[in-house]
């Protein structure tokens, strides 16, 4: 697995999103932390940490408490980095089980299309 997987950075304050993954300040401010321009400056701020092409990043409310009208827990957005290009998931989930379950499974669910969706882009090209 490492042959694939180099590193990971678990990054819960605006502080280390902006330090850690140079998540803009002020996109911080203006979406929040749990934002769809959040999790796709994580996923191309890990990339360019690690020095790498491929990158996922999630950021959400996982409750019990913590959530909003605007942004309830089981908001989840992941945030996909792939040389260049960036794609954003944005996911409901009421159960705190499944929400964390669901959460990896989506992530690993979306590197391969966006993977897959480069090399097809690459290849008509």
């Amino acid at each position: 697995i490492s042959d694939l997987y180099r590193e990971g950075y678990i990054v819960y304050s605006n502080e280390a999103k902006a330090r850690v993954l140079q998540v803009e300040e002020n996109v911080l401010e203006k979406y929040g932390a749990v934002s769809s321009q959040v999790a796709s400056q994580m996923a191309e701020g890990a990339a360019e940490t690690a020095d790498v092409d491929v990158a996922i990043a999630t950021t959400g409310i996982a409750g019990p408490d913590g959530g909003t009208a605007e942004k309830p827990v089981g908001l989840v957005y992941i945030g996909c980095y792939v040389d260049g290009a960036r794609y954003v998931c944005e996911n409901h989930f009421e159960d705190q089980y499944l929400l964390h379950h669901y959460k990896l499974q989506m992530s690993l669910q979306i590197m391969p299309m966006q993977l897959i969706l480069k090399q097809l882009q690459l290849h008509w090209k």
